[in-house]
């Protein structure tokens, strides 16, 4: 049974219904009755649908009644898209008029509306859009006089045209509950069997034991494995660890390539699965290694035996784990005497596992009456983890007693399963309830989640991205992407993504779903989508074509090996996409190896898709072409990614169609070496534009501004690209720009410090040369936020009176949390002074977070960096890191501080390295209670180190002038240490033994350093005989007297 999700699709074309009314629009004034009549029978239709939606789950006639429904919605909203282009197209013509209001622009308007008749082509538009509204607005009134047969109940509509679902979640609140992953419950016995089975229970007829954890969808067989995976004892056990995500896909090459690039650290190479054999052999060759094999569904006993063979070289006691669904597999792969098999939860780790979704800590003891509801609930989860997750999410966010019984008795749970891949009766009702309790956006976006395939890491940017696309996220009051930071974090929240992957900022890059979600994403969209792998096309096309229910809408097509061998399968695929043209609205081609001639043939197709709203066309390694007329008929296209085709040469003309292009994605194309000039007239609805890591391209058209809409533009890693067009400045609504990596560029363009007044983030500013924007430019982007980048390559003439001046230019960016600060140029005159005049002007503002600066060639510091301000009471009281790399002639590095509680009261980490100038550290760092972290590195002139006593991790190397340590011995806070290359340090290592939380130590090649065996022993006992494999033997003694190298003792204390 397919799930109809309705309230988004019905609730976006009602509003855009709502919004032609208002505005009036001239292509409006023949048609306005039935625009009015089709708004005014949408209104009662959307009220009902909440409740609709979820009665169609036992009545079949109201889930027929809303597929009629959902089909009308689409075609209405095709065609108000056509009305919304043709509306553009007009005043896109219109000749250009002085006055904007009053009388002459009316007068204008009646012109334009007359002479837009004397066009033939337009008169037949009009005449085929009549028709066409009149079609739809007869269609709704149908399918509205059939809504009384099913006494549905009507909801309360929005201002924005959506239903507000009973018990709807406040979007502010999505934050909280993820953002601590909680611990694993009732586990801890059964990773201690498998640990034990490994590491004790080999099979002495085997090479490799083969372990199979075996049990339904949703009990943690892939937790449990990562949990057995990253014991420390896994780790001492075996030379090697990999761990491979199988999923439906076992191809035993594909499997052999990642085991060989887990062990290699570098690609096969090879398309000979001889050759990836033997590599593998070869590189695991008397090593015992662990390999996990997540999620196995291959019944085929060959198959294992030809992946098991190639594995025989490693040493004896290597073991495999194997997670899978299936009994069959487990047995098939087992060497033990019977698989592992995982059962549920007890009831109190499932209850467990639920409060802590459903509370915060220590928040159930003020509720009595939820959490009695709520162990009524955790009785229906069946022992399944995923469950007891989904509906601990759920319920967090419900505070009505009324409303937790609504989840403990809804009819859900008695649904009998009548589809689905899992072997669980009880998961799919528990995760459809915490579906059905999501907003009507977040429903319609999650289920378009199914577009990508299982266990596949899916882009937040991307996700995002494609809901745009396809209309999911308008919104009169908010920009589509902030309502798609609230709908993902909504889904966040309900524990709807797993395996989320964060960025260096802490940001969420990818995130992935479950198995069992998967299958509910897939059994909502089940008549809208198909996944066709290329040797399947006959069925899925045969299939496809069955069901009236079925109006294709989203099609994904992998092709899974060589394009020679799919050649079959083209005219398949071909006749299959134009039998759907009409419906169709994202394509996805995605190939895991090469696919040129494939990857052709379907471009070519493309052209006659004219409702497509979404194309993806990646990875496929090989060079293809966009032909002239690709985007003539793509007038619907909003999000276009061709990341990694092999594109070398891009037409103008391909993109002349595609006017309301929005998301372009041209990345990871290494051969593309320019643009076309004409590349920025056809895109004015641009808004987010992907030219990373294409390494060959130098410049960028003076057309691009004209994208006056463009939002997003990311140059990062185009390491040839020397300059930005001068245009640049009109991108008035650029907020992002991400140029790292950009390692030729050799300056900003003039005039964007005024013209980009909007930038929020920039990766790097450079400095430099004659051409480009001078420190004023910096000043005007007050907005910036986030990490900044400043690149010094030289100093312009117009840049010497805002030296002399030394007007800060950055304390106004209060949202900037990093600045890195690199100066790349040492000619001139005075390089020292030059230099010390530029860091004095950019005086970080004073909550940032983190302060780098690199190959400054100033005599001494600043006096912000001295903490000698006389304008400041504190300073950088946020500031919780500090790198200063490359300083060579800075001597002395003094802080001045008049309150000490008022410097620097975060400082988390100093790291210094390579200034070879430096003699000593701060003295007043000893004052800062936070400083855990201190590295010091290739710092030949420093002589002492102050104490610190709150040091969690000290490191120093290389320094050949260090003869003095702070006293170990009060530095109890202690977990690493380690000091390696200072020849001239003397030291005798007394108090170790009191360092109890070290965990780490390191000293290596230095001579004057005695450890007493003492003082060792007791840390060997307390670490084991590992803590010393990093401390050269030569230092330890077994028996030191202290009166021996008092002297020297006394000489190196601080």
């Amino acid at each position: 049974m397919a799930e109809v999700v309705l309230e988004a699709v019905v609730g976006l074309l009602f509003e855009n219904l709502k919004s032609i009314i208002q505005r009036e629009l001239h292509l409006v004034w023949e048609f306005k009755a039935d625009i009015r009549k089709l708004s005014a029978t949408l209104s009662p239709l959307c009220e009902v649908l909440a409740d609709a939606e979820v009665k169609q789950i036992k009545s079949k006639a109201i889930r027929k009644w809303l597929v009629r429904l959902k089909h009308a919605a689409y075609d209405a909203q095709d065609v108000l898209d056509d009305w919304a282009i043709a509306e553009t197209n007009s005043i896109r013509h219109q000749p250009a008029q002085s006055d904007a209001t009053g009388k002459n622009y009316r007068a204008h308007l009646v012109w334009s509306y007359f002479m837009s008749f004397i066009s033939l082509k337009r008169l037949v538009f009009r005449y085929k859009l009549a028709k066409q509204i009149k079609e739809i607005r007869e269609r709704f009134d149908g399918i509205a006089k059939e809504m009384s047969d099913f006494s549905l109940i009507k909801k309360s509509v929005d201002v924005e045209g959506s239903v507000v679902p009973p018990q709807s979640i406040s979007s502010g609140r999505v934050t909280s509950s993820t953002s601590v992953e909680p611990q694993m419950y009732g586990r801890e016995t059964d990773k201690e069997n498998i640990v034990k089975m490994l590491l004790e229970n080999i099979n002495n007829e085997h090479v490799i034991s083969v372990c199979p954890i075996v049990g339904s969808g949703g009990l943690g067989k892939t937790t449990l494995a990562q949990l057995v995976y990253n014991d420390v004892r896994m780790q001492k056990h075996f030379d090697v660890k990999i761990w491979i995500c199988v999923s439906d896909d076992f191809n035993v090459k594909r499997l052999l390539e990642e085991i060989f690039e887990v062990v290699t650290k570098r690609p096969s190479g090879n398309n000979n699965l001889d050759a990836i054999q033997n590599g593998v052999k070869e590189n695991l060759k008397e090593k015992k290694f662990l390999l996990v094999l997540d999620d196995v569904w291959c019944e085929k006993q060959d198959e294992w035996n030809r992946l098991k063979n190639s594995l025989t070289s490693g040493a004896k006691g290597s073991s495999i784990i194997v997670t899978t669904r299936l009994k069959i597999v487990a047995s098939i792969t087992k060497t033990i005497s019977e698989p592992y098999h995982l059962g549920g939860l007890s009831l109190d780790n499932c209850w467990s596992l639920f409060r802590s979704y459903a509370f915060d800590v220590g928040k159930e003891l003020e509720k009595p009456n939820l959490v009695r509801i709520g162990q009524e609930i955790v009785s229906k989860c069946g022992g399944l983890p995923l469950a007891a997750k989904a509906l601990g999410s759920l319920v967090r966010f419900k505070e009505e007693e009324n409303q937790w019984e609504q989840v403990r008795d809804s009819e859900i749970w008695e649904l009998d399963e009548e589809e689905g891949s899992d072997q669980c009766p009880k998961i799919l009702p528990a995760l459809r309830l915490s579906y059905n309790n999501l907003s009507p956006r977040a429903r319609q976006s999650f289920a378009y989640c199914s577009l990508f395939p299982k266990d596949n890491e899916m882009s937040k940017e991307e996700l995002v991205h494609l809901w745009m696309a396809n209309g999911l996220l308008q919104s009169e009051r908010k920009e589509p992407e902030v309502v798609g930071e609230n709908v993902f974090g909504e889904l966040l929240s309900h524990s709807f993504f797993q395996d989320i992957e964060k960025n260096k900022d802490g940001k969420i890059k990818t995130v992935k779903i479950h198995d069992l979600m998967h299958d509910l994403a897939s059994a909502i969209m089940k008549s809208e989508y198909s996944l066709i792998e290329v040797g399947m096309a006959r069925n899925v096309i045969k299939s496809g074509i069955q069901d009236d229910e079925i109006r294709l809408r989203h099609v994904s097509i992998i092709l899974s090996g060589p394009s020679e061998t799919c050649v079959v399968g083209v005219s398949g695929i071909h006749q299959f996409l134009s039998s759907h043209q009409r419906h169709l609205r994202t394509l996805s081609l995605i190939s895991i190896k090469d696919g040129g001639m494939f990857a052709s043939h379907v471009i070519s197709v493309i052209t006659d898709l004219k409702n497509l709203r979404a194309v993806k066309v990646q990875s496929w390694n090989a060079e293809i072409s966009l032909p002239l007329s690709f985007g003539d008929k793509l007038k619907h296209l909003r999000y276009l990614n061709l990341s990694g085709c092999g594109l070398s040469l891009l037409h103008g003309e391909s993109f002349r169609g595609m006017k309301n292009l929005q998301i372009l994605d041209l990345s990871q194309n290494e051969n593309l070496k320019t643009l076309p000039d004409s590349m920025g007239e056809y895109m004015e609805h641009l808004r987010h534009l992907n030219l990373s890591s294409n390494e060959g391209l130098k410049v960028l058209p003076e057309s691009f501004g004209n994208l006056t809409k463009l939002e997003t533009l990311k140059l990062n890693e185009c390491w040839e690209l020397i300059t930005l067009p001068q245009s640049t400045s009109k991108l008035c609504s650029l907020r992002q720009l991400d140029n790292e990596y950009c390692y030729n560029l050799r300056g900003m363009p003039s005039g964007i410090g005024e013209g980009l007044s909007r930038l929020e983030k920039l990766s790097v500013w450079v400095w430099g040369s004659e051409e480009s924007e001078n420190i004023e430019g910096l000043r005007g982007l007050s907005l910036l936020g986030g990490s900044l980048r400043i690149k010094i390559k030289g100093l312009r003439k117009e840049d010497d009176a805002a030296l002399r001046d030394g007007e800060e230019v950055l304390t106004n960016k209060t949202n900037l949390s990093e600045l890195l600060i690199s100066f790349d140029f040492y000619g001139g005159h005075d390089v020292s002074s030059s230099n010390e005049q530029v860091l004095r002007i950019l005086k970080p503002p004073s909550n940032i977070e983190s302060l780098s600066i690199e190959s400054y060639r100033g005599r001494r510091f600043p006096e912000w960096m001295e903490m000698r301000d006389p304008h400041s009471s504190s300073s950088f009281p946020r500031l919780r890191a500090i790198q200063l790399d490359d300083v060579k002639y800075v001597e002395e590095w003094v802080l001045n501080w008049r309150h000490k509680e008022e410097c620097l009261p975060a400082l988390q980490r100093l790291h210094v390295m390579n200034c070879n100038g430096l003699k000593g550290l701060p003295k007043e760092l000893g004052n800062l209670a936070t400083l855990n972290s201190l590295y010091v590195f290739d710092c030949q002139e420093l002589v002492s180190v102050p104490q610190l006593i709150c040091l969690e991790s000290l490191s120093i190397n290389d320094c050949s002038e260090l003869v003095s340590m702070p006293q170990l011995e009060l530095m109890t806070s202690l977990k690493e240490l380690g000091i390696s290359e200072c020849p001239k340090l003397k030291i005798v290592f007394h108090g170790l033994r009191h360092l109890t939380s070290l965990q780490r130590l390191r000293i290596r090649e230095c001579p004057g350093v005695v450890i007493p065996k003492e003082e060792l022993d007791p840390l060997v006992a307390l670490r084991g005989p590992s803590f010393l494999e990093d401390v050269d033997e030569e230092l330890i003694h077994d028996q030191y007297h202290h009166q021996e190298d008092s002297t020297s003792t006394s000489e190196t204390s601080i």
